[in-house]
């Protein structure tokens, strides 16, 4: 099993990689899928086989921030979920977490971002 993303860069795919065995019936229906957090945001992303017992899941992570997230699938010869996360960082390295003191619905206002 390869899933050792720690870091990927915002706007940039974040690919999970697993290997397990060849794909019993089609190699397009694929039971594996995994569900990303951000906040209170909940993402779920359908997983795909890459071939030659390769599995991937891809993700392009819109802000910057930690992103736990799960993998389940019956393919996963390890267990049946996978839990970890990533950190997502700008293009100049920096992780910007929303400002609490900004309204997020202020009219006239921006999203207010700090790098703690």
């Amino acid at each position: 099993m390869k899933c050792e993303l720690k870091t990927v860069k915002q706007y940039e795919m974040a690919e999970l990689v697993f290997k397990g065995g060849e794909p019993e019936g089609s190699a397009v229906t694929v039971d594996l899928q995994a569900f990303f957090f951000h906040g209170e945001k909940a993402v779920t992303v359908k997983g795909f086989y890459a071939g030659e017992g390769v599995y991937k899941v891809r993700f392009l992570p819109e802000e910057t921030g930690t992103y736990p997230y799960c993998v389940t699938g019956s393919m996963l010869d390890f267990r049946q979920r996978y839990d970890a996360q990533f950190l997502a960082y700008n293009s100049t390295g920096r992780v910007l977490y929303p400002r609490r003191d900004i309204p997020s619905g202020n009219p006239g206002r921006g999203k207010g971002y700090t790098d703690r």
